[in-house]
């Protein structure tokens, strides 16, 4: 039987801690998370409130992203894929230990409301 957790994660415990410490006014929406290594995880997400380059440079800077790549840009709706990689421990948790997917994230602020799915 499958069970859908909704729950809040800390920023701190998060990815894009420092993206969304540098973009408090943007929204970050994780539209899903897939393990992609042992050390990584790959989301794809929207981002709204800032310009593309704003975006980016942010991404640059923040250690827990990398290879960050704007797909689709909806008149100001950014969608992203990237890997996490750096202070993403609560995450590999999830989708590790719990064999979880992560099916929803949405972050602005210090608070991650996230959906978890899992199969146990």
């Amino acid at each position: 039987m499958a069970t859908i957790v909704t729950g809040t994660l800390p920023a701190e415990e998060f990815a894009l801690r420092d993206s969304l410490a540098t973009l408090p006014d943007v929204e970050f929406e994780v539209e899903q998370i897939v393990e992609s290594g042992e050390n990584a995880v790959m989301p794809v997400l929207w981002v709204r409130g800032a310009a593309p380059d704003v975006v980016d440079e942010t991404f640059e800077r923040d250690p827990s992203v990398t290879d960050p790549s704007l797909l689709l840009d909806l008149d100001g709706d950014l969608f992203y894929r990237m890997e996490w990689i750096y202070r993403v421990q609560l995450v590999f948790q999830i989708l590790t230990d719990s064999e979880a997917t992560v099916t929803a994230a949405y972050g602005a602020g210090d608070m991650v409301p996230a959906n978890i799915l899992s199969d146990s």
